[in-house]
């Protein structure tokens, strides 16, 4: 099987990304905006609304999307992310390296590089890519076996958890990854390790005022899911939480040339995040985690790979093109495109307009900041009314609307006819789930309101 070279595999993924995040323009998703205006906030010394909400988390990326987008664009944010995802392939390279041929190393990298969640998140302006730079360039850095090497892994690995505080779940294996490269000398490289780690947690702990450990276990377990799950997203969910388990059973079937205690951490780390979330019983980001285990034990699928490709049969390549093609329809265009909606309302407001949302508050928010802070801060998500503001009349100068029939809030705005016209409505379609609409494919109308003096 002929495999490009590194070089051709990383430019194409690199062009091809950008080329997409540069022309396709999809709107801003619900948490680029979040993030996004986190930083803004938090660089222009306001009260950070969305650190307040969730105890800090994820601080660094906030601030670093924040200050990326002052001087770019959601566009330019996106094409940086972009390239992280272009360096962690590179880093499963020289990972992958020290257990793999020249020849299968890059395998593993092109195998990563076609996995769906990799290649849209890349796209994407959140912490996911963020954090997964950070925790790989720290294992690539363990294996350099040096104490001064192991004090910057235990950074990045620290600085990861504070981009996602998931990372904490998975910060045993680089100890025990630790370990079996360093053998019977690993206690000192342990302790610098958990030591430096640790204290940069701890630090952003106390700086931010909040408690990591507690918040994650809330966020996972105990708050209630409120996106709207239904059988088409738990099948989808399903195929990537079956995933590793597929790719475990095939490890073990299996003739693999790899020690047997580098076999079982890898084959830990497949297998780590779907009990997660089997055990937790919460599909949130199940795509998401699932790929840090797949980078993390990224030598173990390319054994798996060629051996399946030595036994396969028609229905195997079957079975794999249809795992290949369900993956991109469940994760691409997951959300509603707000762009000309708040290109509408940048246009017609001013710095005293007040305006209530059913969609996207955080995306519009964080889009008509920088022309209008004052207006940023006044923009109300409908479901927060209070029942005296929803009994007014006229609440609010402009309505952001997202038309859903047969819903309490659109026989609302029904009531409200006579005081609002519709300056700006449009047709969008998207795939996934929003407020009050289950996961699936959704053709919506979008509309923006105007009060009528």
């Amino acid at each position: 099987m002929k495999v490009p070279e590194i070089r051709t595999i990383l430019l194409t993924f690199l062009f091809v990304n950008i080329t997409l995040v540069i022309f396709l323009k999809q709107g801003p998703s619900g948490d680029e905006g979040i993030y996004i205006l986190s930083g803004l906030e938090l660089l222009n010394g306001l009260p950070d609304t969305y650190s307040s909400w969730h105890n800090g988390s994820p601080f660094i990326w906030s601030l670093f999307a924040g200050w990326v987008y002052s001087f770019t664009s959601l566009i330019g944010l996106r094409i940086v992310t972009v390239l992280m995802g272009t360096t962690i392939l590179y880093l499963i390279y020289l990972y992958s390296k020290k257990f793999l041929n020249e020849k299968d190393a890059r395998l593993s990298v092109l195998m990563i590089a076609l996995f769906a969640p990799f290649w849209t998140f890349s796209q994407i302006a959140v912490y996911d890519v963020p954090g997964l730079l950070l925790f790989t360039l720290a294992v690539v850095l363990v294996q350099k076996k040096k104490i001064g090497f192991i004090v910057l892994a235990a950074l990045f690995s620290g600085l990861a958890v504070l981009a996602k505080y998931a990372f904490i779940v998975f910060f045993p294996f680089l100890m025990l990854f630790l370990v079996l490269v360093y053998e019977r000398k690993s206690l000192l490289p342990l302790i610098v390790l958990c030591g430096v780690s640790g204290s940069i947690v701890m630090a952003h702990n106390f700086l931010v005022f909040n408690s990591i450990i507690p918040v994650s276990y809330d966020s996972y377990t105990v708050n209630s899911v409120r996106l709207g799950f239904n059988s088409l997203y738990s099948l989808g969910i399903s195929v990537f939480i079956l995933l590793p388990f597929i790719l475990s059973y095939l490890s073990v079937r299996t003739k693999i040339d790899l020690p047997k205690r580098w076999f079982l951490l890898f084959f830990g780390g497949l297998l780590l995040w779907p009990l997660f979330h089997i055990v937790t019983g919460n599909p949130v980001s199940a795509q998401k985690h699932i790929l840090f285990g797949l980078v993390f034990s990224a030598p173990l699928l390319v054994f798996n790979f060629k051996a399946s490709l030595a036994k396969a049969k028609k229905g195997t390549f079957f079975a794999a093109g249809f795992f290949f093609f369900f993956q991109y329809v469940v994760i691409f265009n997951s959300w509603s495109d707000l762009w000309k909606a708040n290109e509408v309302l940048s246009n017609n407001i001013s710095e005293e307009s007040t305006i209530i949302s059913n969609v996207g508050t955080y995306r519009t928010r964080y889009t008509l900041y920088e022309k209008m802070p004052g207006v940023s801060s006044q923009i109300r998500n409908y479901h927060a009314l209070t029942e005296s503001e929803k009994q007014a009349n006229t609440p609010a100068d402009f309505l952001l609307w997202k038309e859903v029939p047969d819903t309490e809030m659109q026989d609302w705005l029904q009531n409200r006819q006579s005081s609002y016209k519709k300056i700006e409505s449009y047709t969008d379609f998207f795939i996934g789930a929003e407020d009050h609409l289950s996961w699936g494919f959704h053709t919506i109308e979008i509309s923006v309101y105007q009060k009528i003096n």
